[in-house]
């Protein structure tokens, strides 16, 4: 059977689609960062914070606003003879961010094949 899409339509379709996938790992995303948040005394890990920034899904922002986060999130590092981040969090967030790109491209790579 023929498309008989419009090329409007079909573009709207892939553009849900797209908003839909982006929107998922985001989320996932933000689940397992807090998940894998080291605990001292929990206050980085209660303080992640996900905001849809667009009607369409295709813009979201993780966060944590807390003073300390960006040295937690970028793992364990010695700078000048002194150790910085959490031992319980080795590698920071970093990688997770790296797999969800991934995930996400090729997830796109398919939506728009």
């Amino acid at each position: 059977m023929p498309n008989t899409k419009s090329p409007t339509d079909a573009l709207s379709d892939i553009m849900k689609q797209s908003g839909r996938v982006i929107s998922e790992e985001s989320m996932s995303l933000f689940a397992n960062l807090k998940m894998a948040s080291p605990v001292k005394t929990g206050m980085f890990k209660k303080s992640w914070v996900l905001q849809k920034k667009s009607i369409d899904g295709m813009k979201w922002r993780i966060s944590n606003p807390l003073e300390y986060a960006s040295i937690l999130y970028d793992g364990r590092r010695v700078v000048n003879g002194r150790a910085y981040g959490s031992e319980q969090w080795l590698f920071g967030g970093s990688p997770m961010l790296e797999r969800t790109n991934i995930a996400i491209n090729a997830k796109l790579k398919r939506i728009r094949a």
